[in-house]
């Protein structure tokens, strides 16, 4: 196991306000050495964040068919190809 596999896993089993911790930790580190941003990061967790609360408010059924509906939208989008 690589010293970055090890890190990734002993970080899965922190809290949420933990692991929120380590990032901001991380994200210091990476700012330090140029590179990203912290403005970067933020715009990307607070995308992050917007597309898990969209989800937990439009949950997908667990009947959907995920296949069905794209040959729908590619059908009414380019016509028929048969």
């Amino acid at each position: 196991m690589t010293i970055k596999q090890e890190t990734i896993k002993k970080i899965s089993f922190l809290s949420e306000k933990n692991t929120y911790v380590v990032l901001a930790m991380v994200n210091e580190m990476l700012r330090q050495e140029n590179v990203i941003t912290e403005k970067q990061t933020d715009k990307k967790m607070q995308a992050y964040q917007e597309i898990i609360d969209l989800a937990k408010k439009n949950p997908v059924p667990k009947d959907f068919d995920f296949e069905h509906a794209r040959e729908e939208v590619l059908r009414e989008k380019y016509g028929s190809i048969d």
